[in-house]
């Protein structure tokens, strides 16, 4: 071996060994690249899926709030109608009392016509 492939022997051999390590970086570049990227498109996928979480527990907050109006509004109506309830059966009841109350005066105007022809018979009875 001649002095100078003495000397570039082992300097081939390192630019060889250099050449590897750079081949072995770039492959881990690339890996790397490649996990980037799947970290990245993972993490799009999770702020997908915060915003429709997020989208969801709005309208979830919408329909509570829904929800206790229309349980207020069930509250009143409720009290509205003990209301109307006990006002319906305070007319029965009127109902039922004018309709005795005409019941009652039928007879008595049945009794008043009657009564000259009554008065009629009680004389003619008297007098014979």
């Amino acid at each position: 071996m001649t002095p100078i492939e003495a000397i570039l022997a082992p300097l081939e051999a390192e630019i060889k060994l250099v050449w590897q390590e750079i081949a072995q970086l770039q492959d881990d570049n690339k890996a790397m690249d490649r996990l980037t990227k799947l970290k990245e498109a993972a993490l799009l996928e999770a702020e997908r899926t915060v915003q429709v979480a997020l989208t969801k527990a709005s309208m979830v907050d919408d329909l509570q709030n829904k929800n206790q109006e229309l349980i207020k509004q069930i509250d009143i109506w409720q009290e509205e109608y003990k209301i109307l309830d006990r006002i319906h059966r305070q007319k029965v009841a009127e109902v039922e009392r004018l309709t005795q109350t005409v019941h009652d005066l039928k007879r008595l105007f049945l009794l008043v016509a009657l009564l000259p022809m009554l008065c009629g018979i009680i004389n003619v009875k008297f007098r014979r």
